[in-house]
């Protein structure tokens, strides 16, 4: 990589040694509770309005206008150790990573993609900013990579989203011109990791930057048929490498010339690339992070190449969700009797696995790679339906659960962990005389946690394997 062309060349030496120490820790506030306290002392991150940095002092939430001491390497601020992570006050995330949110800019009632979704932490930052209205499809075409975005989308929640596992081409084949914008965080050499000890040294060589440039032409082709026409396209990568970088997004504009455009966004001025319109860039050495690149593209109304090869386009439908079977019918009065479900929401809940979609997604689901929750926030085991994870966590404008129990920090850690909880606390439940037998949603400060159900003695524990937390120390609290 020729630094020359984007710092001075008194720089370099910090950059390097910047690239080499682990960043300073970051979160992702929740939406809805901006106004929690937290466990640790915290500042803004610039670029992101719910991003926040962890500071090294311990104790209250800390006002925005006090100056921030950034925690060093070695910190022992952990924020996965508190029971405020396991209730999704906040997420986990590397600064650098918000960049690409920024310049997507998602607002309620788009229909988003986000093609490589996986762990989620992007995902749900869409999510959230969606306000619960419009359609994200969340896909990761590794399915072993699943489970986590599952965990992720489900922490928002928000119903409207269905988590896919599709090639970038596939995928592209079936919904084109089909979203309003589309982020692209790609597989990439992963240079920004190496301080994290997760990538090698080998991500700065020419042979690894090759491989992946030419990984991400494959995926960008795919990605830039999904955008509708005066739609937008993000991409985002965590390598330095040029090549990898604003070569792309050049490379497109050439391959389709007047057909997208560099997407501005002056709020992110700062940190804007020297060398390609529509690109930004974050530096260890400056911006305290890993570092981050994004860069935006905006379709015009020409139409592209491809789109005249395509035989029969579907048409997308946001007001018109599918009838209902007699099983399925069965189902939505199933899941009232674990709570309340007003008629708008059970709708939306219904509608391809908890969010309202169009005839070519059903279409989809009937092949059944989708991962979503394949209905109303219930799963079938043998003959019975029981509550899905994701419903429990719903917020409560779209389900309220009959049954519900308030754990003390003791209890809700071992609840976290996976532990069944003894029976005694059930002579405080709130239950509701139409409440499914025996199931409840444990909660902490009144922020749910997941299902359990009543036993003899005890309440049997029912978060998924892939919501089990065993890091929460009760010592934090």
């Amino acid at each position: 990589m020729n630094l020359d062309r984007f710092l001075d060349r008194s720089e370099h030496d910090s950059f390097e040694r910047a690239c080499q120490k682990y960043p300073n820790r970051a979160i992702r506030l929740r939406d809805d509770r901006l106004d929690r306290m937290l466990p640790f002392s915290v500042a803004p991150v610039d670029w992101h309005p719910r991003g926040r940095w962890v500071l090294s002092e311990q104790g209250k939430h800390r006002d925005s206008s006090m100056p921030a001491t950034l925690n060093a390497e070695g910190d022992s601020v952990r924020p996965a150790s508190f029971l405020n992570y396991a209730v999704g006050d906040y997420y986990i995330q590397d600064a650098g990573s918000l960049l690409p949110i920024a310049l997507l800019d998602p607002k309620p009632g788009e229909w988003i993609c986000d093609l490589c979704a996986a762990p989620g932490g992007k995902a749900s930052a869409i999510l959230e900013s969606m306000s619960g209205e419009g359609l994200l499809v969340a896909n990761e075409s590794i399915r072993s990579r699943t489970d986590v975005l599952q965990f992720m989308l489900s922490r928002t929640g928000h119903a409207n989203y269905i988590a896919s596992s599709y090639d970038p081409e596939d995928l592209a084949e079936l919904l084109p011109e089909t979203f309003d914008a589309v982020l692209v965080d790609a597989p990439c050499s992963g240079q920004m990791l190496v301080g994290k000890e997760k990538r090698s040294t080998n991500a700065w060589t020419t042979s690894q930057i090759d491989h992946s440039a030419k990984r991400q032409h494959r995926i960008l082709d795919a990605a830039i048929q999904l955008v509708r026409p005066g739609g937008r396209i993000v991409y985002s990568t965590c390598t330095f490498a040029e090549e990898e970088n604003e070569s792309q997004m050049a490379r497109v504009q050439r391959l389709y010339p007047d057909c997208f455009k560099p997407l501005s966004a002056p709020e992110l001025g700062a940190w804007s690339s020297p060398v390609q319109e529509g690109c930004y860039r974050l530096w260890p050495h400056r911006d305290r992070c890993a570092g981050g690149f994004a860069g935006g593209l905006r379709r015009t109304e020409k139409p592209l190449d491809f789109a005249s090869t395509n035989k029969s386009k579907p048409q997308r439908n946001d007001q018109h969700p599918r009838g209902h079977s007699k099983s399925e019918r069965s189902a939505i009065d199933e899941l009232h009797s674990y709570g309340v479900v007003g008629d708008e929401v059970e709708q939306r809940l219904w509608n391809s696995g908890l969010c309202i979609a169009s005839a070519q997604v059903w279409k989809l689901l009937d092949r059944r790679p989708w991962l979503g929750i394949p209905s109303p926030g219930l799963y079938n085991k043998g003959s019975r339906w029981l509550p899905s994870h994701t419903l429990a966590l719903l917020r409560s404008q779209y389900f309220q659960p009959h049954q519900s129990q308030d754990l003390s920090s003791e209890l809700a850690t071992r609840f976290v962990a996976g532990e069944a909880i003894q029976h005694a606390i059930d002579s405080t439940a709130h239950v509701d005389r139409h409440g499914a037998t025996g199931w409840v949603v444990a909660s902490w400060q009144s922020q749910s946690i997941g299902w359990a159900k009543s036993t003899a003695n005890r309440w049997n524990n029912h978060l998924p394997a892939w919501a089990v937390q065993n890091n929460i120390s009760l010592s934090d609290h």
